[in-house]
């Protein structure tokens, strides 16, 4: 089910047109229309930081952030427009990049906002070092030179 938070869209769940070639076993966590660094809504509540459960992870990628940074997951994919990796990455410790706008497509996601531009969105990835987000790089992209 993707949501994004809104309780208007509980029962009408995105359709999926392209085989995942993965199983998804979480769901995480994003603010309300996607708009805010912190990661809460009025469908699953505020997403809680990890490292300390006082404090937000950030957002917009924040509930998978958390996720990551709680051990939930070997690294954690997330877009990035206005801080939404960047700023979870800061808040709980870990390492992203925001790469160049069209590095990575993605299709069959839902904007947020209904008629909401895609300027400069992009997607990247979390992980706990430089040398791992070096690593993963080089395996999706599969081009030493990437």
């Amino acid at each position: 089910m993707r949501n994004i938070g809104a309780v208007s869209l509980i029962f009408f769940p995105f359709p999926v047109k392209f085989s995942l070639f993965s199983v998804p076993f979480v769901i995480t966590n994003v603010p309300q229309a996607l708009i805010s660094f912190v990661c809460s809504n009025s469908v699953y509540g505020t997403t809680l930081n990890p490292n300390d459960v006082t404090r937000s992870p950030g957002g917009s990628s924040g509930g998978e952030g958390a996720l990551f940074m709680a051990g939930g997951s070997a690294f954690g994919i997330g877009s990035d427009l206005a801080g939404s990796l960047r700023i979870p990455a800061a808040f709980c410790g870990f390492v992203t990049l925001k790469p160049t706008e069209g590095r990575f497509v993605v299709e069959n996601t839902n904007p947020g906002v209904p008629g909401r531009s895609r300027l400069a969105l992009s997607f990247g990835f979390y992980t706990h070092t430089v040398e791992n987000q070096v690593a993963l790089l080089k395996t999706i992209i599969g081009d030493p030179s990437y």
